[in-house]
C-alpha cells in the first residue's frame, strides 16, 4: 500500500478481521446460530439496515463472503421457522460491517504535514462528500484504529494522531523526504 493509498476493506488481513469480530461482540453484536455464526437478522439489526440492502451487498461480494448452510436442528435451536437458512461466520460479518461503512482509511506516518494544505483540504472535502475518512498514524494500535472507525460518520474525518507528540518524535522543521541519512 502506498503511503496515501486507500485500503481495500474486503482485503483486510485475517488477524485484523478477528479483532473487529471480537470488538463487535463487545459493542453488542450477537450471533443467533452459535458463538461465531450469525444470521441475516443479526446483521441487519446490528447495522440498522434493511435486509434488501444486506442481500444486495452479499450479491456484490459473493466471492469474498461465504454463506454457511445451517442444519435444520440449528435453525430450530434459536427459534427459526425456515426450513433452509444461511449463516455467516463472524469474520465475514466483520467484512460486511466494514464494507457498509463507506469508509476511507488513510495511513500516513507524517500526518500530511508535508503536503500542500490547500490541495489536502480540497481532497478531504471531495472524499467526505461520499465517505467517512479516518486518518491515522502508522504506529497506532489496532484497537485505536477500530475505535476511530466506529466514530466515523458519513461526511466527517477522524484523525488518529497527535501532532504535538509527533513533533517531539520528528521535529517539525525536519522534512523526512529531504533529510540526509547519516
Amino acid at each position: 500500500m502506498s503511503e496515501r493509498g486507500a485500503v481495500d476493506l474486503l482485503g483486510i488481513h485475517h488477524k485484523s478481521l478477528q479483532s473487529v469480530a471480537v470488538n463487535s461482540k463487545y459493542f453488542g453484536f450477537t450471533c443467533s446460530a452459535g458463538d461465531d455464526i450469525a444470521i441475516k437478522k443479526d446483521i441487519t439489526q446490528f447495522l440498522n439496515i434493511p435486509e434488501s440492502t444486506l442481500n444486495s451487498f452479499l450479491r456484490k461480494h459473493q466471492n469474498d463472503i461465504q454463506p454457511i448452510k445451517l442444519y435444520l436442528e440449528t435453525i430450530r435451536s434459536f427459534g427459526g421457522k425456515a426450513s433452509r437458512m444461511n449463516g455467516y461466520h463472524l469474520d465475514d460479518v466483520s467484512k460486511i460491517a466494514l464494507g457498509k461503512l463507506m469508509l476511507v482509511l488513510e495511513c500516513n506516518g507524517y500526518c500530511h504535514r508535508y503536503y500542500d494544505a490547500i490541495q489536502e483540504k480540497q481532497r478531504e472535502k471531495l472524499i467526505t462528500q461520499k465517505y467517512s475518512l479516518v486518518r491515522f498514524h502508522h504506529q497506532i494500535s489496532l484497537e485505536t484504529l477500530f475505535n476511530g472507525i466506529l466514530q466515523a460518520k458519513l461526511g466527517t474525518m477522524v484523525k488518529l494522531y497527535d501532532l504535538e507528540q509527533l513533533g517531539q518524535e520528528i521535529p517539525f522543521n525536519t522534512n523526512p523526504i529531504n533529510a540526509q541519512i547519516a
